[in-house]
């Protein structure tokens, strides 16, 4: 088995579910997808802060555009059900029919490599990223080329990685547990250098990147550190 990532990148004003993802870089969605000819079903756990996850829950009592379909087809006929929901994390249910003219990412995976692959997908930012296990590499840019040319305004799609599966674990540590903003205090950390040998970062020029005070930051920081330590041992 191989594993290969697709990432989606859309532009602001591409997507209504995509843009509040641009506009909240708190929220963070995680979720695993299946699909037959007839039908789609995935779950999707969403973490980020209170505010960010009401806008979300909002958004998809209403939306009208599905974000996970090729094309530029409205998508009405879907049920979705949200079956946990915290201040910092919620887990939705969406099912809903494949129709010819508004068909799902998931749905054009499992046109090519066959029914009972699952499809593992991370969404924040202006990327949704797509990650499958392949034991048949010569479909993958089959795959691609019918994602590519599927794929409206506003959108692209890329293939980012090839390797052998790195994600696909049961030993998941559920970020739910940490503050958004501890979150972000050792993302930082981790795209800056700051964990770097040698460090190339400071902490205080991170948290002036982050537009906070030292102290505010070596104490978020700390904490986030404190947490991934314990949930590490937790899962050994």
């Amino acid at each position: 088995m191989r594993e290969y990532v697709f990432t989606i990148h859309y532009k602001e004003g591409a997507d209504d579910l995509m843009d509040l993802f641009i506009e909240w870089p708190s929220l963070h969605a995680i979720a695993i997808s299946h699909a037959s000819n007839e039908t789609m079903w995935r779950l999707d756990y969403v973490t980020g802060k209170p505010e960010a996850l009401d806008a979300f829950e909002a958004l998809i009592a209403d939306i009208a555009h599905c974000d996970a379909v090729i094309g530029d087809q409205l998508v009405v006929d879907r049920e979705y059900e949200v079956i946990l929901r915290d201040p910092q994390e919620c887990v939705v249910y969406t099912r809903r029919p494949e129709r010819d003219d508004a068909r799902s990412v998931t749905s054009i995976i499992n046109e090519y490599l066959g029914d009972g692959h699952l499809c593992q997908t991370d969404r924040r930012g202006n990327e949704y990223e797509w990650r499958i296990l392949v034991d048949d590499e010569r479909a993958v840019s089959d795959i691609y080329d019918r994602l590519h040319a599927g794929v409206r305004d506003g959108v692209s799609v890329e293939l980012t990685k090839i390797s052998d599966p790195t994600h696909w674990t049961n030993n998941i540590i559920r970020s739910g547990g940490l503050p958004p903003e501890q979150r972000e205090a050792i993302e930082a950390a981790v795209e800056l250098g700051y964990y770097e040998k040698p460090r190339q970062i400071s902490a205080v020029n991170v948290a002036d990147e982050l537009g906070i005070s030292q102290s505010t930051y070596q104490y978020r920081l700390n904490a986030a550190e404190s947490w991934l330590a314990k949930q590490f041992v937790e899962h050994l």
